[in-house]
């Protein structure tokens, strides 16, 4: 048979007091540092321990609730945050009311835009309908005066190649036996011209190409004549000078036609 279990004496004497726990709730309001833990085994015993049964123990939990309740006393309250909501709501609504009015005078600035835009927009059409009328009015002048020009220029020869001489030119004289001899008749058979001139600018070097002659012939018919002889010969030579003669025109009136001039080519090829 087994030894026998030796039972546990009971030793009797006077109970000694539990450690009093201590909640960490209190430790951190009242900012005391936690008592060390002592473990099952260990065989140190605290000084609280040791203390007869006889000894005077301290208040327990009386200096730590008055704190406590000071620390809650601070804490805000339902009426504290009542009062704090009330005055962000204040602060709030009046933040809204400022934007609003902001909003409201954007909105009339962007209406008086909106109408200012309209009114502009009418405006530019009536200026872009007048000005087109403006423009065709101005085409239509411009087309008349270029017209009363070549009608001032009906009776105008202009003549090309005619050389310059170093003296004071006879132009009546040589355009006249010109004209003659286009016309087949004597040297001498008189032409009466209203005026005769070379071209109005300044002369060039000797090595340059002369100015034309303009001549105004004083019957309309015999400056026809003149232009029928030209165009039905072949060429024009007089002095051994080979000769252009033109009818007078404008400006205007020279640059269209060299505009028009290849459709003028294909008319002409086409007969």
């Amino acid at each position: 048979m087994g030894p026998k279990k030796r039972d546990k004496p009971l030793v009797s004497g006077p109970s000694t007091p539990a450690p009093t726990s201590v909640s960490p709730m209190r430790l951190y309001l009242s900012g005391a540092a936690a008592p060390p833990r002592v473990g099952p085994e260990s065989k140190m015993v605290a000084t609280e321990e040791v203390s007869g049964p006889d000894s005077p123990s301290p208040a327990r939990g009386g200096g730590e609730d008055l704190e406590l309740k000071e620390t809650l006393k601070l804490l805000p309250t339902r009426y504290d945050l009542e009062q704090l909501f009330c005055r962000l709501e204040t602060k709030f609504d009046a933040k809204f009311a400022e934007l609003g009015a902001d909003v409201r005078q954007l909105g009339h600035r962007v209406q008086g835009l909106e109408d200012d835009r309209e009114t502009t927009a009418l405006q530019h059409q009536h200026t872009s309908a007048l000005l087109e009328t403006q423009a065709s009015q101005m085409a239509f002048l411009y087309r008349w005066a270029d017209d009363l020009d070549n009608r001032g220029r009906r009776n105008n020869i202009r003549i090309r190649g005619l050389p310059e001489s170093e003296g004071t030119e006879n132009l009546d004289l040589i355009i006249q036996t010109l004209f003659n001899e286009l016309l087949q008749r004597p040297p001498d058979t008189p032409i009466q011209l209203d005026r005769a001139h070379r071209a109005l600018r300044g002369r060039g070097a000797p090595t340059a190409t002369p100015r034309d002659v303009i001549c105004r012939v004083h019957l309309f018919s015999l400056k026809e004549e003149v232009m029928k002889a030209a165009r039905n010969s072949s060429e024009v030579v007089f002095n051994d000078h080979t000769l252009e003669i033109y009818q007078d025109i404008s400006r205007a009136t020279l640059m269209a036609r060299r505009e028009l001039k290849p459709v003028t080519d294909q008319l002409r090829a086409h007969s």
